[in-house]
């Protein structure tokens, strides 16, 4: 994510100062298509974790299970597990911009040296 972080800025800033015409169109495609990756793995992975906790919810447990904490550390569990298919669903994205900033960046090198 931090990454993510750095190479957006410069992206953006190559782009917003129409160095290349054909960015615009590019940047549009990218966008879509890494939004349709970023959702469908956001889907899958979404009922696959629901289908783990309903698992961990309907399955029989003795009384003393419940003095022990085990359904907390089952929602625990929960969350932690959500928490990562967000980074993997912010990915896609990842992947994107981290390409386009060393493309650009070579680019401007190879420019320069001419």
């Amino acid at each position: 994510m931090l990454e993510l972080a750095f190479s957006s800025p410069q992206v953006i800033a190559h782009r917003m100062s129409g160095a290349d015409s054909a960015d615009p169109s590019r940047m549009v495609m990218e966008k879509f298509a890494a939004g349709v990756e970023s959702w469908s793995a956001m889907t899958a992975y979404s009922f696959a974790l629901q289908r783990s906790l309903l698992r961990e919810v309907l399955r029989p447990r003795p009384w003393s299970s419940y003095a022990t904490g085990a359904p907390l550390v089952a929602w625990m569990t929960y969350l932690r597990r959500a928490e990562r298919g967000l980074s993997d669903a912010a990915a896609p994205f990842h992947r994107r911009a981290g390409a386009n900033a060393r493309r650009l960046a070579s680019a401007s090198r190879r420019r320069s040296r001419a």
